[in-house]
């Protein structure tokens, strides 16, 4: 099951968290949560994402907790949490993580908590 909310989430501008767990996804689609500026909160933990990237996270310039532990993610790509600028906690561990590039992370200055193994 995929993900594709494209202005599903309009008008929900003051939406601060997201729970979308143990739902079956495997597929999250770039902008899917682009009108959620004000989130600070996304909860995606057990499913079956295989890929999440920048273009998926796109817009959450809010967010401080990213929990998406549980899944079935195997790459982490280059720049994947840059537009996570305020992003405090990372949650990755159960997932099958087999590459995690160098430059994840490197927009997240404010990061303090960050689980991948």
């Amino acid at each position: 099951m995929g993900l594709n909310f494209h202005n599903f989430f309009s008008g929900l501008d003051k939406l601060d968290r997201l729970d979308l767990v143990n739902d079956l996804i495997e597929e999250i689609m770039p902008g899917a949560f682009q009108d959620l500026d004000k989130l600070t909160g996304l909860y995606l933990y057990s499913n079956n994402i295989k890929v999440i990237n920048r273009k998926v996270l796109a817009g959450l310039k809010s967010l401080e907790v990213l929990d998406i532990k549980s899944n079935k993610i195997e790459v982490i790509g280059d720049m994947t949490f840059a537009p996570l600028p305020a992003l405090l906690t990372l949650l990755l561990e159960n997932n099958q993580i087999g590459e995690f590039h160098h430059n994840a992370l490197s927009n997240n200055t404010m990061l303090q908590v960050s689980t991948i193994c």
